[in-house]
């Protein structure tokens, strides 16, 4: 989780005009949002919740991105079900992953997932669901599984590296159509240099190189389940809370930024630059799915060879 990229959007506070929704036919929340900062029981948003795209009084950034995304901690079977019927509804998702505590880089503590032009972001606890979290189907015989391979669904990382080589190794899924940002970040810096550049950046250095992308993101919103009984177990521990609040609100930062990022980075580079970063994300997916890669190398920050 970058946590510079939590201080920048935290720090934002005017957002732009609202801007005409893709599609009329919108889901809407029947009672408004609460702040992530207020996580109490009498502010718990009712399903179903606005999943698809924002309705007409969510403003939105110029890229189209809703400012306010809700976001939805998914730790129940229900609501993975939930998660699933709205994520498979989307061409293109962007997709972050989070270590475990004990990370050996095949742990996956959480899954982080944001359709296109969608106001819900789902932070899945996969160190509490474990594997059914990818085998779980919805009403339409869909599950995670099933969208993460399937190479029509383009799922946008930034490094994909890791994230690819713990879904495979930790609960068998080989993931399909993955359009890598660092590789973008890294075509965008070449075009704007005209010189060939041998390092890689993080997504944080990415976001200091380009402010513009989080302007109008306003804090990031939460939704939890009423019926929690973990949630109530903790709320008595006011620092426990907070953590776990700033943890959901790291995880959902880090995924939130990756379409205005995508706007932002495509300008300026040549017109066969997107093949070109398909192809090189496809040999970053199979080097992360090959038996000797080792996600701690020093080598994963250098530019890829023969770029």
């Amino acid at each position: 989780m970058d946590t510079g990229l939590l201080s920048a959007l935290k720090s934002l506070e005017v957002a732009p005009p609202s801007r005409t929704p893709l599609s009329a036919d919108v889901a809407s929340s029947s009672s408004p949002a609460t702040p992530f900062s207020s996580p109490t029981a009498s502010g718990f948003l009712p399903l179903p919740l606005p999943t698809t795209c924002p309705p007409p009084d969510l403003p939105t950034t110029e890229y189209g991105t809703p400012t306010s995304p809700i976001t939805v901690l998914v730790d129940s079977v229900e609501l993975l079900r939930t998660c699933v019927d709205d994520v498979s509804q989307y061409r293109v998702l962007a997709v972050a992953v989070e270590g475990g505590a004990d990370s050996d880089g095949e742990d996956i503590g959480s899954l982080q997932m944001h359709g296109e032009f969608g106001c819900t972001i789902w932070v899945v606890e996969v160190r509490k669901l474990g594997a059914r979290v990818f085998q779980e189907k919805d009403d339409k015989g869909q599950s995670l599984k099933v969208v993460f391979e399937d190479d029509s669904v383009r799922k946008m990382f930034f490094d994909c590296r890791n994230a690819t080589h713990a879904l495979c190794k930790s609960y068998n899924v080989t993931v399909n159509g993955v359009f890598d940002l660092q590789l973008l970040e890294l075509a965008h810096r070449e075009a704007s240099t005209h010189h060939r550049q041998n390092h890689l950046r993080s997504l944080a250095a990415t976001i200091n190189a380009h402010p513009r992308v989080i302007t109008g993101l306003k804090k990031i919103q939460q939704h939890r389940p009423a019926a929690d009984s973990r949630l109530s177990t903790v709320s008595d521990n006011e620092g426990e809370q907070r953590r776990e609040d700033a943890r959901l609100e790291n995880a959902a930062a880090d995924v939130a930024v990756l379409f205005p990022l995508e706007e932002q980075l495509e300008t300026g580079v040549p017109q066969h630059t997107e093949e070109r970063i398909l192809e090189e994300s496809r040999k970053r997916v199979r080097y992360a799915q090959s038996v000797g890669y080792d996600p701690t190398s020093r080598m994963l920050v250098l530019a890829p060879l023969g770029w």
